[in-house]
């Protein structure tokens, strides 16, 4: 019985010191979205953020895409991988399936 009793106050003295770290701030480090939360807009392919649009190449070679505009014709370009601005006037960007 008092094993039972001594089990029980050890339990609730563990879960009300875990609440208070939580309330205290200790908690798990933030993610990198988090740190940055454009890291988190930077998704594969096109995207736009603002005003401005971007294309993020994910893969590890330079690859062609081809951009749409408002105005203007569509135009190919030789991307590497990362982000890539794409300015005001894109409308769309996709992968063409061909490496530059």
């Amino acid at each position: 019985m008092l094993k039972t009793i001594a089990a029980k106050i050890g339990a609730t003295t563990a879960v009300a010191a875990s609440a208070g770290a939580l309330l205290l701030g200790a908690s798990a480090p933030a993610t990198a979205a988090e740190q940055n939360p454009a890291a988190a807009e930077a998704v594969c392919g096109y995207y736009e953020q603002g005003l401005l649009s971007y294309y993020n190449h994910c893969g590890t070679t330079n690859v062609q895409i081809q951009v749409t505009y408002i105005v203007g014709s569509d135009e190919f370009q030789c991307v590497t991988p990362g982000v890539t601005k794409l300015g005001y006037n894109a409308t769309n960007a996709w992968y063409t399936g061909n490496l530059c």
